[in-house]
């Protein structure tokens, strides 16, 4: 078994679920309107490999990277029910084992990802926080989900948190004040980064431009392009 091996048996895992493989055949995606799923199965020099995955939210994404800004745990998919750890190496005994066991906890994370709303981010970031005592994930991020589903003061709250605020989060929070100007203007915004990252991608088919209406939607709906519906 070796690092081609692996992406060759998770390929059609992957498609079955509605991921598409990009060209580098490592990074599989999935739109999700405000943002989309990815996941990566990384090499590990040659003698294994890890299998990661979150959501890259387009709004704070103008450097077109691919960052895992909202995950399931960790992110990582484990290959040992222990979840000690994620790193699968081609020449342990158990590997065979693990392998079976790592494709069982993907099912877990399509899951966690596929249901996705903006309010079942919400609810998610604020049990962690609870768990935790003072859990500090994106407070940008939760900002921008709180101020689009309408709550202007926790919103506000959020992003006054943010320790070092980037020019990106610093326009989003300037259009913040009146809530129908924050979502034309949100829209607008998320509709140029998923261009960008449409290029930054290579997509052959690019992220659709999404619509008022539809980000709308994205508060307690999960996201369906037209061509599915």
């Amino acid at each position: 078994m070796n690092y081609q091996d692996v992406k060759k048996i998770f390929a059609p895992i992957f498609k079955s679920h509605g991921y598409t493989q990009l060209s580098n055949k490592r990074l599989y995606i999935k739109d999700k309107g405000f943002g989309f799923v990815v996941f990566e199965i990384a090499p590990a020099r040659g003698f294994g490999f890890q299998l990661h995955g979150g959501v890259c939210f387009f709004w704070d994404n103008s450097k077109g990277f691919v960052s895992f800004k909202y995950r399931k745990g960790s992110g990582s998919v484990h290959g040992r029910p222990s979840g000690q750890t994620d790193l699968m190496v081609f020449d342990f005994p158990s590997f065979e084992k693990d392998l079976e066991y790592m494709i069982s906890d993907l099912e877990k994370h399509f899951e966690f990802y596929e249901p996705l709303t903006l309010c079942g981010i919400e609810q998610d970031l604020a049990r962690r926080y609870e768990s935790t005592g003072g859990y500090v994930f994106s407070q940008g991020d939760l900002g921008i989900v709180k101020l689009l589903l309408g709550k202007k003061e926790e919103g506000f709250a959020a992003m006054n948190r943010v320790s070092m605020m980037g020019d990106t989060l610093k326009d989003i929070f300037d259009h913040a004040e009146n809530y129908d100007v924050f979502c034309d203007y949100m829209v607008n915004h998320i509709n140029e980064l998923r261009e960008k990252m449409s290029a930054v991608l290579k997509l052959k088919k690019r992220f659709p431009p999404l619509t008022l209406e539809q980000l709308m939607e994205l508060k307690t709906e999960p996201y369906v392009p037209e061509e599915t519906k």
